[in-house]
């Protein structure tokens, strides 16, 4: 904008010359130029307008002096109807196909088209790429289907929930260290409340069993005075579980938001 306002104070019309700055900045390149030719015509600088409009001066005239030719092709190289061999001589892709389907037939039934662009390769020398060879097996139609990965673990998203005060919701985290010179590890097990976000209870030993948690579970409870024996085989809810190792005990607890 600094450049334009000191054009605008060299040439008369500072007005226009912001309309044809606005102009050029929203427009396509087609729009560019024919602004850019309708103010030069006018009588204004070429080199100004030009600049102003963000249009090279080779790129204006060429565009002048040649009409725009419609596309015909896709773009890129044209297909070619042979292929080359490693000593120079040219193989129709009839003859490729031909090879192609001998193979199909054999020992390659199997074989994609990335493999049997390596067997074309050093079987019969030919100097061919995978995109060729992909082309051939299509108009061959002897392309599988695209085979679908499964994902080996279900990607499921956390259930939100509306905790509306402690003692709600518990959430349980394991940390392990190493001991120096004893070659064992030990391990820590937190059990946060959502809410308050405190550390009601933990576990620290040498071992992190199922039977661990359940008890330190009953602890937390305790603290918070909450009665255990919420747990019963009628009413089975007592308590939400979350691990970052998405790994849950089930040591007579189910799996349930509790509920204060």
């Amino acid at each position: 904008m600094r450049a334009t306002t000191q054009y605008t104070l060299i040439v008369s019309g500072r007005y226009y010359f912001y309309k044809l700055y606005f102009l050029a900045s929203t427009g396509m390149f087609a729009d560019k130029i024919a602004i850019a030719h309708k103010w030069i015509t006018a009588g204004y600088s070429v080199t100004i307008v030009l600049r102003i409009v963000g249009v090279s001066r080779s790129t204006y005239y060429y565009q002048q002096t040649h009409e725009p030719q419609p596309r015909t092709t896709a773009g890129g190289r044209p297909v070619t109807e042979y292929t080359y061999t490693q000593d120079g001589s040219k193989v129709s892709d009839e003859q490729a196909k031909e090879w192609i389907m001998n193979e199909i037939e054999g020992d390659g039934f199997a074989y994609g088209y990335l493999k049997l662009t390596y067997l074309l390769k050093r079987k019969y020398q030919l100097v061919i790429n995978k995109k060729k060879v992909y082309r051939l097996c299509k108009e061959l139609k002897i392309l599988k289907p695209q085979r679908k990965l499964k994902e080996k673990h279900p990607r499921k998203l956390a259930r939100n929930r509306d905790i509306t005060g402690p003692n709600q919701l518990f959430e349980v985290d394991i940390k392990y260290g190493y001991i120096t010179g004893e070659d064992r590890f030990f391990f820590v097990l937190s059990y946060i409340d959502v809410y308050d976000r405190q550390i009601v209870d933990y576990h620290i030993g040498l071992r992190c069993e199922a039977t661990d948690a359940a008890n330190t579970l009953k602890s937390a409870l305790w603290k918070r005075g909450v009665k255990s024996s919420l747990w019963t085989p009628q009413n089975r809810e007592c308590c939400s579980m979350c691990t970052d190792r998405r790994r849950y005990w089930r040591s007579g607890l189910d799996m349930e938001p509790l509920r204060a």
